[in-house]
C-alpha cells in the first residue's frame, strides 16, 4: 500500500512548482519527506504530463497548469478576461490552492 495518496503527492508537486515556491529542500524540511522522494515525484508528474497521462481533455496536465499560472501572472487585471477566454480557462482554475 502506498504511503502517500496521489492527491497528497499532487498537492506537494503543485507547491514545488509555484513561482513563489520555498523550494524542494524547504518543503522537504516542512513535510519530513526526503528530498530525493520529492524529486522523484516531480520527475514522475512531469513525465506523466508530457505523455498526457491522467488528462481526459477537461483536466490540464501539471505542466500546462504551471505554464498558465506563470503566463497569467504577467497579464494585467484589465486584460485577464480576454486572456482567460482565449485559452479556455476559468479564473478559479488558476487558483493553486482550491477550496476543498
Amino acid at each position: 500500500m502506498a504511503r502517500y495518496s496521489q492527491e497528497f503527492k499532487k498537492s506537494i508537486v503543485r507547491k514545488c512548482l509555484l513561482p513563489d515556491s520555498p523550494g524542494v529542500h524547504r518543503i522537504s524540511e516542512e513535510t519530513g519527506i526526503y528530498v530525493n522522494t520529492l524529486y522523484n515525484w516531480l520527475r514522475k508528474f512531469r513525465e506523466d504530463a508530457e505523455l498526457g497521462a491522467g488528462t481526459d481533455g477537461s483536466e490540464r496536465s501539471i505542466l500546462e497548469k504551471q505554464e498558465l499560472l506563470l503566463e497569467a501572472a504577467k497579464v494585467s487585471q484589465d486584460e485577464l478576461g480576454v486572456w482567460l477566454r482565449e485559452r479556455g480557462v476559468h479564473e478559479e482554475q488558476l487558483n493553486p490552492n482550491p477550496a476543498q
